[in-house]
């Protein structure tokens, strides 16, 4: 396995943002929160390009830890043919039977065709953007939120690949394709 450290959102994104752009079968991704921001909007306009594209998307997102993103977000993913799947919805007209409030994913995964995989602490929102040492924009010259992520090669990849099915199965997700 080759593992590379990324110190920091910046670092995170533009690491993501290149393995994103080079996909050429299918990304799996799985989110806490991911917000109508900047760095929402990147991802969301990069991850709709490449399903138009012709690769499939497949995206994971925590009811709770979205709350504030409004579904319009999620409904233009959608239109564009990406799978997307609530993980244990809020809303109690579309609850899972099992559903625990308490029971939430906190899990942050990228996934680029089976080969490349991130994880760690940076979910997907402005917050992340400043560097670890500098000043934000976003937070009014507040420290920025500071977390660290992985990006892996090698067998490992097929260990999360398995990790991202079983929880979009377990979900209730539409089959995927193999």
């Amino acid at each position: 396995n080759k593992v590379d450290l990324l110190i920091d959102g910046p670092t995170t994104y533009d690491a993501m943002f290149a393995a994103i752009e080079s996909a050429k079968d299918h990304i799996n991704m799985e989110t806490f929160i991911i917000e109508n921001d900047e760095i929402g909007q990147r991802f969301a306009n990069t991850l709709i390009a490449k399903q138009t594209s012709g690769v499939q998307v497949n995206l994971i997102y925590d009811s709770v830890g979205s709350i504030s993103t409004p579904s319009t977000f999620f409904d233009a993913l959608k239109a564009s043919g990406i799978n997307v799947l609530e993980y244990n919805p809020i809303n109690p007209l579309v609850t899972r039977k099992g559903w625990q409030v308490n029971q939430r994913d906190h899990r942050k995964l990228l996934i680029i065709d089976g080969q490349i995989a991130f994880v760690g602490g940076i979910n997907i929102s402005s917050v992340y953007s400043s560097g670890s040492f500098g000043r934000s924009k976003t937070t009014k010259n507040k420290q920025p939120w500071r977390d660290t992520h992985l990006r892996m090669e090698g067998p490992v990849v097929s260990e999360f690949q398995k990790l991202f099915m079983a929880t979009w199965s377990q979900q209730k997700g539409e089959a995927l394709a193999a």
